[in-house]
């Protein structure tokens, strides 16, 4: 609808300023709380539950981490072989991550 603005997602940066830490020890609280003193994961913990805060899986991705998203262009949908490469794909993807590099 015209007028109408979506929320903002809460962001990284709006949780550090509630906490009153930096980005990095946003990041560090919630993906290495071993690094964090814990006083300090605690007030970040707090602050990520006021304000709703939801990690963003594709902006992680995007900062290189590993991610567990394949993506397969399958040109004809009706064909035996493309079915057949597609459930072999499936089935490598649900066992143990490996890399044939």
């Amino acid at each position: 609808m015209p007028g109408r603005e979506r929320p903002r997602a809460v962001r990284m940066t709006d949780v550090a300023a509630a906490a009153g830490v930096s980005i990095g020890t946003v990041s560090n609280s919630l993906n290495h709380p071993e690094r964090v003193v814990p006083d300090t994961r605690a007030r970040v913990l707090a602050a990520v539950e006021a304000l709703g805060f939801m990690p963003n899986q594709q902006a992680r991705i995007l900062t290189g981490a590993r991610g567990s998203t394949i993506g397969l262009v399958i040109v004809d949908l009706t064909s035996p072989f493309f079915m057949e490469l597609a459930h072999a794909v499936e089935q490598a993807a649900s066992g143990p991550a490996t890399c044939s590099c």
